[in-house]
């Protein structure tokens, strides 16, 4: 029954950290975008693209923070946590 549950916190640990690792390189790829220089400053279009970006960025960014603390701090996921010091 332990090694279940082991098993069952381990691939939602994992399942955990791929999807924080999901949110945080779309954020990244988000913010390459709204550094990048543009040639095209005075086009109202860009102006428009670029406050939808940064208001997605700042979506992700929350969500990114949400997900690390649901993964940090799940009791289950700590209990059978390989990096767990209490279980070596």
């Amino acid at each position: 029954m332990i090694t279940l549950t082991q098993c069952i916190a381990d691939s939602e640990r994992t399942n955990c950290r791929e999807n924080l690792a999901e949110i945080n390189f779309e954020r990244d790829t988000l913010l390459a975008i709204l550094l990048a220089p543009k040639n095209d400053s005075g086009n109202p279009q860009n102006e428009i693209n670029k406050s939808a970006y940064f208001a997605y960025y700042d979506y992700l960014y929350e969500k990114s923070i949400e997900r690390e603390r649901k993964c940090d701090n799940d009791f289950i996921l700590k209990i059978f946590s390989p990096e767990s010091k209490d279980l070596q």
